[in-house]
């Protein structure tokens, strides 16, 4: 996440999903921006929804007015806007920001772990996804554009459900989707139902809950989807095992 992303069109589409977490699921969420510095890229510049009130407001009027003031009335996109507008309700933020030096990774992610503690879900948020077999070793030159597994798994562990980030560079098929649970089940151990929620943004939201909360969690994805048609897509999964 960069500050340059606050109320682009995929972060509309992201705080739907929290929102909608919070809001019909009544899940405690911490959200772990692995904020990053902002770059000189024009990325963020997705502006569609702000720019047609008419075609967007009804998805979620309270968060579409946030968004535009954020954005159009006031230029002042920063992560912590979010948290000062409530836009997550009941959220808790990670505000830290992560770079890619490993010493500054390992003390950002023990800061994480001590304020964490309360929460249902945690959302981790990284610019790019997961790591991948050519993703940079944690230390090296943009390391800290991914998630590593080793993080993952350790908050997964820890007893909170995870919603994940990650971006295609095209519109995702289902192979390509599955090819993540599986590595979500891989690495994670886990054996019953994964959820994710695909946008036409060429984001896919993993949604991994803990076992006693697949129930609570599927109901509130199937009424995310409901809400958001035909911009969010419901996936499912369940090993074959």
């Amino acid at each position: 996440m960069k500050n340059q992303y606050v109320g682009d069109f995929k972060d509309y589409l992201k705080y739907g999903i929290l929102r909608g977490l919070a809001n019909e699921g009544g899940l405690q969420i911490n959200v772990c921006w692995m904020l990053t510095e902002n770059d000189d890229s024009r990325h963020g510049d997705d502006l569609r929804h702000l720019g047609n009130r008419r075609a967007w407001q009804d998805f979620d009027r309270p968060l579409f007015e946030a968004l535009h003031r954020i954005v159009c009335m006031e230029a002042d996109r920063r992560v912590v806007r979010i948290r000062d507008l409530n836009i997550v309700p009941r959220g808790t933020f990670f505000e830290e920001v992560l770079t890619d030096d490993r010493s500054t990774r390992d003390t950002f992610f023990e800061g994480f772990r001590s304020q964490r503690n309360e929460a249902d879900l945690v959302f981790f948020d990284p610019d790019v996804g997961i790591e991948r077999r050519s993703t940079p070793q944690p230390g090296r030159k943009k390391s800290s554009k991914y998630v590593y597994w080793k993080e993952l798994r350790e908050c997964f562990e820890a007893g909170h459900s995870l919603m994940v980030f990650q971006f295609f560079l095209t519109k995702p098929n289902r192979t390509q989707v599955e090819e993540r649970f599986l590595e979500f089940g891989n690495r994670l151990l886990i054996s019953h139902q994964m959820l994710a929620l695909s946008t036409v943004s060429n984001v896919v939201f993993y949604l991994i809950p803990q076992e006693c909360a697949i129930h609570d969690i599927r109901r509130t994805a199937e009424a995310i989807q409901k809400s958001w048609c035909p911009y969010i897509e419901l996936l499912e999964w369940l090993s074959a095992d």
